[in-house]
């Protein structure tokens, strides 16, 4: 945690050293607004749910029966960002911006069988981060009013996950709740076109690239049941194989909050932001 704070002091830091000397150097101000659509990796939790689409239908090949429902992945979703540009030269821009990334969905599986008769899985995921950006701009004149632009950055990324599973039978239901933050340095970069559609006001595309893994998930877990039993963890999220199912025999990936992970190859749960996203926007010259 302390390290934490020292890497969250030096990038303000750095950010507010960055806007003073550019602001001192700066010919020009201009302020970026993007929208995006992005495709990030993801990693732990998605595997988690495909573990759980593969767990329903192991049950189906054992006991026979119906199964309704499907995982929805998390990857795919919109981006926006809002950055204050600075020109220092002819080619160069520094930037200083933040974005918002946020991604959600619902699953629930259901199963009847002449065994279980009615047996039902829901988990709804719901993530967010906000990462604090410095970026530079190197941009190249093609034919005016056009220019190619190319920018790479780090950024601080502070993310929040809350995650709810219920399980319900025909006489009895139950539901656990993450509620986790975590905290990492995440590097980006991208390449884009952008021309100048009336004056002061600027029309571009870009690709942009981030490499970020937040996996230090710390917060609380929440248990409650039908019969009025309630439980409250606090402590570290992992990410391991449970033990071999008593049905199916095989086994599953798994996602708890336990001091010491009683399942098979335990990890720190990991949410890897790292993605390619398109996007577009306008930027508005001072």
């Amino acid at each position: 945690m302390k390290n934490k704070t020292k890497v969250i002091l030096l990038v303000i830091f750095l950010s507010i050293s960055i806007l003073f000397v550019s602001t001192v150097y700066a010919q020009e101000f201009s302020l970026k607004l993007t929208v995006g659509y992005g495709d990030i990796s993801i990693g732990d939790y998605n595997t988690f749910g495909e573990g759980l689409e593969i767990y329903f239908n192991d049950l189906k090949d054992v006991f026979g029966g119906e199964i309704t429902g499907e995982f929805e992945r998390l990857n795919l979703g919109f981006e926006y960002s809002g950055e204050i540009m600075l020109k220092i030269s002819k080619v160069f821009n520094i930037g200083v911006g933040v974005d918002y990334i946020q991604r959600s969905s619902k699953s629930e599986f259901t199963i009847h069988t002449a065994f279980m008769e009615y047996h039902s899985y829901t988990i709804e995921p719901y993530f967010r981060a906000i990462p604090i950006k410095a970026s530079v701009y190197y941009f190249i004149p093609i034919i005016k009013p056009l220019k190619l632009f190319l920018n790479a950055g780090v950024g601080y990324y502070f993310g929040k996950m809350t995650n709810t599973t219920r399980i319900e039978t025909l006489n009895s239901w139950s539901e656990t709740k993450f509620d986790v933050k975590d905290r990492a340095v995440g590097f980006h970069g991208g390449v884009g076109l952008e021309i100048e559609f009336i004056p002061r006001l600027i029309l571009f595309l870009e690709g942009k690239a981030r490499y970020c893994i937040l996996k230090s998930w710390e917060g609380e877990e929440t248990y409650q049941d039908s019969d009025g039993f309630s439980d409250l963890r606090r402590g570290t999220l992992f990410f391991y194989q449970m033990k071999h199912d008593p049905d199916t025999g095989n086994l599953y990936p798994t996602i708890s909050m336990d001091i010491v992970p009683i399942g098979i190859y335990p990890k720190y749960f990991a949410f890897d932001l790292s993605e390619f996203s398109l996007r577009a926007g306008i930027r508005i010259r001072f």
